[in-house]
């Protein structure tokens, strides 16, 4: 009576396993097949340059936004030395401090430039290495918009660290 019940048991399995092949085999075969094209849209791209000025040891550097961009974004900036090397800026117009990183208060266009920011680097007294390792990091965020229609500035965690390599 046993071996009866094992059997039955076993072949009411193998007939509801049978039964759910057929919609898997439907759900893993299925295809599709779409026409047309579709313009992807890369978002925005930054680009960076820095003029270095030796004797007054000054950097002053631009940021851009691509003219091949298709999204405005906002930008900041800040330079980053070792602990003994004093940084102090000279900010163009446009430029506002905001912990710790220079914002550029204009949201820039594709093509658009964010104005000269530059940093006057003092070495300690008695430097005379000629390594001067001072590294400009910039970021950038894409515009959002309030439900007015309004920008809004980026908060911490929407600004995303630019690579620059």
């Amino acid at each position: 009576m046993n071996k009866k019940k094992f059997i039955l048991t076993a072949l009411c399995l193998v007939l509801v396993l049978g039964m759910m092949v057929a919609p898997t085999l439907a759900y893993f075969t299925d295809y599709t097949t779409a026409h047309g094209t579709v313009a992807v849209a890369l978002g925005y791209r930054t680009t960076f340059e820095e003029e270095v000025d030796i004797q007054n040891n000054t950097k002053t550097f631009h940021i851009f936004n691509d003219e091949n961009s298709n999204e405005a974004c906002w930008v900041r900036a800040r330079a980053v030395a070792g602990s003994d090397v004093t940084l102090e800026y000279t900010a163009a117009t446009g430029w506002t401090l905001a912990d710790g990183w220079y914002e550029y208060d204009t949201i820039l266009q594709p093509g658009d430039e964010a104005t000269g920011l530059t940093v006057k680097i003092t070495f300690p007294k008695g430097y005379e290495g000629d390594q001067k390792n001072v590294v400009v990091l910039y970021e950038s965020a894409k515009v959002t918009y309030d439900s007015e229609g309004n920008p809004v500035k980026p908060t911490a965690d929407t600004w995303k660290p630019v690579n620059n390599g």
